[in-house]
């Protein structure tokens, strides 16, 4: 299995490692490092798996910063 020069592993836009038959999700494949991006990403790889088109860079990812005091 191939890594990234920051030590992550190597994939493909469907999760594929460089091994055949092996895949990578979260944040050992670069994603952030939040239980909901990793979910996202089995729910991903499992509905590449159904024929379905769908890859790692489909999905929007929310984020939000929160201040005290509130800033609207």
């Amino acid at each position: 299995m191939n890594l990234t020069s920051f030590g992550y592993v190597k994939i493909d836009d469907r999760f594929q490692t460089t091994c055949e038959g092996v895949y990578a999700i979260g944040d050992v494949a670069k994603q952030p490092a939040f239980t909901h991006v990793s979910w996202e990403d089995y729910r991903r790889l499992k509905a590449t798996w159904g024929d379905e088109e769908r890859t790692r860079g489909d999905r929007v990812l929310g984020y939000a910063t929160y201040t005290e005091p509130q800033v609207g």
